[in-house]
């Protein structure tokens, strides 16, 4: 990976009343930015590469910590402001970093961490009754939560990865009736309650029952992760087409 250490700014003056254009150079890769674009374009491009630049792990942990985060405001306890809406996508950051990871360690600390955070946002409201309330809440939300995407990780050792995909919200949903039917039983844990606050968009719930609105909820995680990996893998297709004509174009001068 490139670090932003590798990134070399080249600074061109074009006149004293205009900004600089400016080169920056990623692996060998040139792009000359100037003109009223100049602060957009910089924007843009460093976003894209800002992944390469962290330390070894760090994006990892961003992506996880993105995802819990997520979740946990999603929980309908703000007065301020209804954010049922950030449940939508979720599992979007965390499906990203689980998609190229095959060994089930790796998986699982992705998981803890993504899920661990977020039930740590939702029960933090347990501290003021008990520290040890607050752990246990914490302990057996990611552990319940977590336990969907280990049979996840299961199902994708037998199929390919699409096919795992949408078999997401079945294993999600089913988990979450057969653990309610238990006597351990914590009822904070159930996805489908971050749409509380969004009754406008949940009117099927009669009918479904909250584990209708869970399922609808883990479809359109995965159906926003396949729409931007789609759209990310054509950028990444175009951008080496882009660096094959340049090395052509070299070798016929």
């Amino acid at each position: 990976m490139a670090s932003l250490a590798k990134c070399r700014p080249q600074v061109e003056k074009k006149c004293s009343c205009l900004p600089a254009s400016v080169a920056l150079t990623f692996e060998g890769e040139k792009t000359t930015f100037g003109g009223p674009d100049l602060v957009a374009n910089i924007l843009s491009r460093g976003i894209s590469n800002l992944s390469n630049g962290l330390p070894a792990g760090a994006g990892r942990l961003y992506a996880c910590v993105l995802s819990g985060l997520l979740l946990g405001l999603s929980v309908p306890c703000f007065s301020f402001a209804p954010l049922g809406f950030l449940a939508w996508a979720w599992l979007v950051p965390l499906l990203f970093e689980l998609r190229d990871v095959e060994k089930f360690r790796p998986f699982l600390g992705r998981v803890l961490i993504a899920v661990g955070t977020g039930f740590t946002i939702i029960t933090l409201w347990v501290v003021n009754a008990s520290v040890p309330g607050l752990l246990a809440s914490v302990l057996m939300g990611t552990f319940v939560w977590s336990l969907p995407l280990v049979v996840f990780y299961l199902v994708r050792r037998l199929v390919d990865w699409p096919t795992a995909l949408f078999s997401l919200p079945f294993v999600w949903t089913g988990w979450e009736w057969l653990y309610h039917l238990t006597p351990f039983s914590f009822g904070a844990v159930r996805l489908g309650y971050t749409q509380a606050d969004l009754l406008w968009l949940i009117q099927y719930a009669d009918l479904t029952g909250v584990e209708g609105v869970t399922f609808w909820l883990v479809l359109v995680n995965v159906a926003i992760f396949l729409i931007l990996d789609a759209r990310k893998g054509e950028e990444e297709k175009g951008r080496g087409g882009e660096r094959e004509k340049g090395r052509r174009g070299e070798g016929e001068k």
